[in-house]
């Protein structure tokens, strides 16, 4: 494997709120861990992990985010085209969209990605809270990728 991204990196209790973009942009990566971090307000979404692998979010806040997001990026966690990714014990309220994942076709891929990106399967999104999000779990073009959500809660106001 190429892994030329920002990989292996540790986020423990930050406070990456109210952007004028994203919370956190990490994309082209592998290996992330987001733990107990606050991302709250920030204009386009939480965090932006486009092409990121491999990355955990456990015990995360993710609040009104993504109210100035355009076309379908907004919300708590965007990710384009990604696998092996862990979302737990997180609570997402108040977002535009609390997840939100969309995969490219494998054989359109060029550069890092086309060395790096090999399948998209093996997601897992499992005990969260959702609450007063516009749109919880936002899924494009799913066929592309296997998946799994289990044990997370969604209300409305």
């Amino acid at each position: 494997m190429v892994h030329t991204g920002n990989d292996r990196n540790l986020f423990i209790k930050n406070d990456c709120s109210y952007a004028a973009a994203h919370g956190i942009e990490m994309t082209f990566s592998f290996g992330n861990r987001y733990f107990a971090n606050r991302l709250v307000g920030n204009a386009i979404c939480g965090v932006w992990n486009g092409y990121s692998q491999e990355t955990l979010f456990a015990d995360n806040e993710f609040a009104e985010n993504g109210d100035m997001g355009y076309g379908l990026e907004r919300g708590g966690i965007n990710i384009d085209s990604t696998r092996a990714n862990q979302i737990v014990r997180n609570k997402f309220h108040d977002n535009e969209c609390g997840v939100h994942f969309w995969w490219a076709p494998l054989d359109k891929l060029k550069g890092w990605a086309a060395a790096n990106v090999k399948d998209w399967g093996g997601n897992l999104i499992a005990g969260n809270e959702f609450a007063n999000d516009r749109v919880g779990l936002h899924f494009r073009d799913r066929a592309r990728s296997r998946w799994a959500t289990t044990g997370s809660r969604m209300s409305a106001g």
